[in-house]
């Protein structure tokens, strides 16, 4: 259920799913997550991409308007399917990966369903969309970037 924090929604998701049969996790160098009776692991970068391998699911359901989100997007290169969401950036990632966006935390028990149902086409569809985003597409973004700046600026 993502990074270990209450402003990561993991109450919500807890609150959406605990009847639903799932085992749930939560990981992070810390946690904040209160007496949350779901099993957070603090784990080394190593183990943590094991365990995104090793999950049928990643949830994301942030409150936080974030440029990007990390851990849905470390999923999708696992070719770990994502549920989220969408908040801040997360929705291009999302949409573009053809993931499951859910505003309302109550959906999430379905939409799971639905994306382990289909598993095998949303974690190739994810993983497909996150790998373009690597060193070479960065440098490529940033020198377009600043010759946009640069051309502006002339006007």
């Amino acid at each position: 259920i993502g990074n270990a924090s209450r402003q990561k929604g993991v109450h919500e998701v807890y609150a959406a799913l605990k009847d639903e049969g799932f085992e749930l996790v939560m990981s992070g160098a810390r946690s904040d997550a209160g007496d949350l009776p779901v099993k957070f692991l603090r784990l080394e970068r190593a183990d943590y991409l094991l365990l995104l391998h090793a999950c049928d699911a990643v949830i994301c359901m942030s409150h936080l308007e974030e440029g990007w989100n990390r851990i849905a997007h470390e999923a999708m290169l696992c070719g770990t399917p994502v549920v989220g969401n969408g908040a801040g950036g997360m929705l291009e990632l999302l949409q573009g990966g053809r993931q499951e966006v859910v505003r309302d935390p109550a959906a999430l028990p379905g939409a799971i369903r639905k994306l382990l149902d289909h598993r095998a086409d949303y974690a190739a569809a994810g993983r497909k969309f996150a790998e373009q985003f690597d060193l070479d597409y960065f440098r490529k973004s940033w020198i377009e970037a600043i010759d946009s700046l640069q051309i502006a600026h002339q006007r």
